[in-house]
This record gives C-alpha cells, structure tokens and sequence, in this order.
C-alpha cells in the first residue's frame, strides 16, 4: 500500500501515535511519531490517540504522506495548540475592539473543528477538503449573508495565513477560495429635512447626541470606528481639525478631518471645560474619562428613528453617507471629499456621485437631443 497503518501506544511514560509512509527521498517506508503529552490529562490524550489514528489512517488511505514537502516543521502541533497561539499573539498586538472580534471567531470555529474531531489532531490535516467544509457549513448551515460569508473566509485567510507564516503550514488551504459575489448595496441617505427633525428631537430628548450627529455628518468621522476612540486632545478648534491617528481609523491611516465653519462654535462649546484626556463621545455621551459602550449610540439613535417614525434603513451611519453626498452637492472638489471621507480611492468616493443624484435622471430625459436631429456637438 505504501505505507503501514498509524497505531497507538499508550505507555507509562508517553502516550503517541505512529505509522510509516514511503519517503520520496529513498522511497523506503519511514516511520512518523506523533507525540501527545503536551496535553497533560492522560485520560484526554488517550482519546486524542484513537482520534488520530482514525484521522490518519483516513488520510493515508486516501494518498496523504506525512513526507509530501507540503508538511511544515510545525505541523505535528495541533490545530488548538495553533489557534491558542494565534490568539495570543492578536490580542496581544491589537487594539480597541480588534481582541474581542478575534477570540469570537476563533471560537466559533474551534467549536466547529472539535465536532469534526479536528481541534486535537495536527494541523497539518486540515487539509482544503476541510476548509471547503467550514465555507459551505458557514453558507449552507448558518445561512449568512453574502457579506458575512466573505467576512468568514477573509478571516479564515488570516488565521491560516498566519499559520504559514510560523511554519505550522507549508499552504495555506483556504487560499483560492473564491468570494462570494455581492449585490449592491442600496445606501438610504437622511435628507434635509429629516436632519431638521433629528436635530430638534434630539436637542429636546437627548442633547448630548447632537454632537454626535455633528461629527457625523459635517466631519464625516464613522460613529463607533472612530468617533468613540477620540479624545478631546484630538479635536482643535482653533485649527479646525480632528486629529484621528492611526489605531483610531477603519483604514489605520492617519487622517485630519476638516470641522466646517458652520458647527465649529456649537462643538467648540460642546468642548468647553472637558479635559484634554477625557473622551469625546464618553459615558453617557457626554464628555467623559470613562469609554462609552459599543452600541450605546445606535440604541440612542433608534429611539429617535422610532419616534419619528422612520424606517429601520435610516441608520446612524446613514448620516456620514449623507454628509458625503452633501459635500459633493455642495460642490466640494471630488478630490478633497475623498480625504474628508477617509477613502483610499476616488472610485469608491465616485459611487456616491453615481448613486445619489436623481435629478440627473430628469436632466437626461429634459436635455438630451433626439436620434434624428440635425444638432451637431461643437
């Protein structure tokens, strides 16, 4: 067959799992030895060596070589000891809520390969039949969005891409796996008159949101990516600008956002007093040392959203896609929107010229000369 079947041994001192396969270099069979005592209760590593044994045999079967040059120096080590390693090392290079995002998908996915029995066997048997597995069980099983589902697999690239990096992997078996296409997405922008309505609701209800929606809209800073990590250190009003590092933005470039003429004195005094360390949008939305909660101005925003009667697609975020368009309305250079926006090509600033000015329809069908005119372009 090309090789001798894995086996376990449980001895006083070391529980393991072998098997032989012909080595390409002399083409004799060699043996492979699989140690599991990095795991210290007995009772488990025994389990994980029948487990192995199962998987390997599987996979000699079916032509796999513990010898082929896909095997990396590190792929004995299983696919939790990786993850767990993996983690650790995101959490402890990451910032704000990239942390939690991390330990939350590889969580979930850790579930998953502990059903298939993986999480326990070396990493070098999750092979890409495995990880076409994952995709469709992410596709077919949870039945996410298309978006979701591309979330997923970039994720996964990253994890595995990783493992590739520190010689756990020799190929990464998630690359090559297509995106799934995505529709289009239709932005709903809050027009002017539904931004009067929100500004009086919330000058009367809930003042502090206000600023909010300022920063929002007129300085196009992304609510939660952006607007609750700065500081009252970051806004100078005497320069009219927002100083948004690096660790601050979706794009993790540095960006100035200009504040117009028109809100400078209503955040100046928004400001005033605050202390230079304090959080913009802290606790209560207010000025505050103490972070504001991740979802706190979406709920706050909804509630407005819901005494207004408006529909769910007037979103908070709906304000910055608002804020664009009325820049550009506003005849502002397509080029200085681009940076007010934080966008990283002209083409992306670009859609929302395409997507948001229905009277261009008008103008074409009032304007546009006949086929058979005698008209002639000068």
């Amino acid at each position: 067959m090309g090789y001798v079947p894995a086996v376990a041994h449980f001895t006083p001192a070391l529980v393991y799992v072998d098997c032989y396969a012909i080595h390409p270099d002399t083409g004799r069979l060699k043996r492979k030895r699989y140690k599991l005592n990095r795991f210290k209760n007995r009772t488990q590593c025994k389990a994980m060596a029948r487990d192995l044994v199962d998987k390997l045999n599987k996979q000699l079967l079916a032509g796999w070589s513990p010898w082929s040059k896909a095997e990396a120096p590190k792929a004995t080590h299983s696919l939790q000891e990786c993850l767990d390693a993996f983690l650790k090392e995101k959490q402890r290079t990451t910032t704000n809520r990239s942390p939690l995002v991390y330990a939350s998908h590889v969580s979930r996915f850790l579930t998953w390969c502990k059903g298939r029995g993986l999480a326990h066997a070396p990493v070098g048997l999750f092979t890409r039949t495995e990880a076409l597995k994952w995709m469709e069980h992410i596709r077919d099983e949870r039945k996410v969005s298309r978006t979701t589902y591309n979330n997923y697999r970039q994720f996964a690239n990253i994890m595995f891409n990783w493992m590739v990096e520190h010689q756990y992997l020799a190929v990464n078996p998630f690359a090559g796996i297509k995106k799934m296409r995505q529709e289009q997405k239709l932005r709903t922008l809050i027009t002017a008159k539904e931004r009067d309505e929100c500004l009086a609701w919330f000058r009367e209800h809930d003042p502090a949101m206000v600023l909010v929606c300022l920063m929002t809209f007129n300085c196009l800073l992304r609510p939660r990516s952006e607007l609750l990590r700065i500081r009252v250190r970051d806004v100078d009003v005497d320069a009219a600008i927002i100083n948004v590092s690096g660790d601050k933005t979706k794009s993790k470039r540095v960006r100035r956002p200009a504040i117009p003429d028109s809100v400078l004195p209503e955040i100046r005094e928004a400001l005033r007093g605050a202390a230079p360390n304090e959080f913009v949008v802290g606790r209560s939305v207010f000025p505050n040392a103490t972070k504001c909660a991740y979802n706190t101005l979406g709920l706050r925003w909804n509630k407005m959203r819901d005494s207004l009667g408006w529909g769910k697609e007037k979103q908070l975020y709906s304000l910055r896609d608002s804020g664009i368009v009325q820049l550009l309305a506003d005849g502002v250079d397509l080029t200085h929107v681009m940076r007010q926006a934080d966008h990283s090509e002209i083409g992306t600033t670009n859609r929302y010229v395409q997507h948001y000015f229905p009277g261009g329809l008008e103008q074409v069908r009032r304007k546009a000369t006949a086929f058979g005119t005698s008209r002639t372009i000068d």
